[in-house]
């Protein structure tokens, strides 16, 4: 399997899973976000984000997932100094069979029509119908083998409530929502048209930052007005306990490096 290109930059094959046995879901998608690390505790950064879905959505229900993000480049760090990064995302508790992906994510090119206040990711992601530790304790080693440089490890709860489901279609054009995963099986390339409306927190177990909490509304260009105004709801609840995540996480823990 040959690598694959994101925003003009050829990320190398060797960052990619590779078993006979693993079939693969290529996704790619460009959200934008507005975000902030929060000064405020985990529990009452997430009860405030609860409320603010709720008036948004009555009755929204949130979906839960435990990940490690271990971050990856090469030993010149090549990818960064592209606006590029490369994380293996592990699980702990995911919804899907998936014990792990691979995700390249990109911020070198502005998202055309995005707001302001927002910033926009493309990004690309090597998931699978189903994967096992041993898949991913594999694609650590060959890694290691290939001398790839790990730069990060952030593990976090990660708790979302959709508002608006995201609209991709298959290979074969056919359509698909965020919550459609009957629709997975069999599926090799999902190309997403409507990135939906999503508000994200993140407890961050082991943070970096002076900050143990994230919120990121996250958007396509259909819902830009309904994002900007969740946004400013978070913002007016939480005050001055929020900082804005004007730059993605790797890229603010690369530069104090």
């Amino acid at each position: 399997m040959s690598g694959r290109s994101l925003d003009g930059v050829e990320i190398p094959d060797v960052f990619f899973a590779h078993a006979p046995h693993l079939r693969e879901l290529w996704v790619h998608i460009s959200p934008v976000e507005i975000s902030f690390f929060s000064g405020a505790s985990p529990a009452e950064t997430l009860a405030v984000c609860a409320a603010v879905a709720n008036e948004a959505l009555p009755g929204v229900r949130p979906g839960f997932r435990m990940v490690r993000d271990h971050y990856y480049d090469t030993p010149g760090l090549s990818l960064f100094r592209q606006g590029v990064s490369v994380r293996a995302r592990e699980y702990q508790v995911n919804p899907r069979p998936a014990y792990f992906e691979v995700i390249a994510v990109s911020w070198r090119e502005e998202v055309v029509g995005a707001p302001a206040e927002a910033r926009g990711n493309h990004v690309l992601v090597q998931s699978f119908e189903r994967s096992e530790r041993a898949d991913f304790e594999a694609t650590m080693e060959r890694y290691a083998a290939a001398g790839l440089r790990k730069t990060a490890s952030i593990a976090k709860s990660r708790t979302v409530f959709i508002l608006h489901p995201g609209l991709s279609s298959t290979e074969t054009g056919e359509p698909v929502t965020a919550s459609d995963t009957r629709l997975l099986v069999g599926v090799q390339e999902l190309v997403t048209s409507d990135a939906g409306l999503r508000l994200i927190v993140d407890e961050l177990h082991d943070s970096p930052f002076p900050e143990r909490a994230l919120v990121e509304v996250e958007f396509g260009l259909a819902h830009a007005a309904e994002g900007v105004a969740l946004a400013a709801r978070v913002r007016a609840l939480l005050g001055e306990r929020l900082r804005e995540k004007a730059l993605n996480k790797i890229a603010y823990l690369m530069e104090a490096a």
